[in-house]
C-alpha cells in the first residue's frame, strides 16, 4: 500500500478473490453486468398517460422526458405512433401484472414462503 494512496485496498473481497478497489484518476470504473433479465413493463408511478413512454425509458435507462419529447415530436411526422402508443399501453403489462407474473413464473404461489419440514407433530408413543 502506498502511504499517498486516498483509497487504502483492504483485504479479500467475499469471494476470497482480492479487492480491487475503486478506481485511481484515468481509470474508468468496470462495466457492470445486469443482475437479472430485464422486463418490460408499464411503471405504476411517474406515468404520463399510459406509462408507455415510462417504461420504454425504464427499460433501455434512457431519460424518460427525452422518451416524451420525442414521442410527440414523432406524431408530427405521418406514421402510426398513435395507434403504435395505443397498442403498446393495451399489450405491455403493467409493473403489478408483471412482478406477479414474474413470481408465478418462479415458482411463488402465496403471500408466505412454504413451511419447513420439522419434527413430526405425532405425539411420543407411551
Amino acid at each position: 500500500m502506498n502511504s499517498t494512496d486516498p483509497y487504502p485496498t483492504p483485504g479479500p473481497g467475499p469471494s476470497g478473490a482480492p479487492y480491487p478497489g475503486p478506481p485511481h484518476a484515468g481509470q474508468p470504473y468496470p462495466p457492470q453486468q445486469p443482475a437479472g433479465r430485464r422486463t418490460f413493463y408499464r411503471p405504476a408511478r411517474g406515468r404520463m398517460l399510459g406509462g408507455v413512454c415510462a417504461g420504454i425509458a425504464d427499460y433501455f435507462g434512457w431519460d424518460r422526458t427525452v422518451v416524451r419529447l420525442l414521442t410527440v415530436a414523432s406524431l408530427l411526422l405521418p406514421g402510426p405512433q398513435l395507434l403504435a402508443y395505443v397498442v403498446l399501453w393495451v399489450l405491455v403489462p403493467d409493473e403489478h401484472k408483471a412482478a406477479a407474473r414474474a413470481a408465478q413464473q418462479a415458482g411463488y404461489t402465496g403471500p408466505y414462503p412454504a413451511p419447513s419440514p420439522g419434527p413430526s407433530p405425532t405425539p411420543p408413543a407411551a
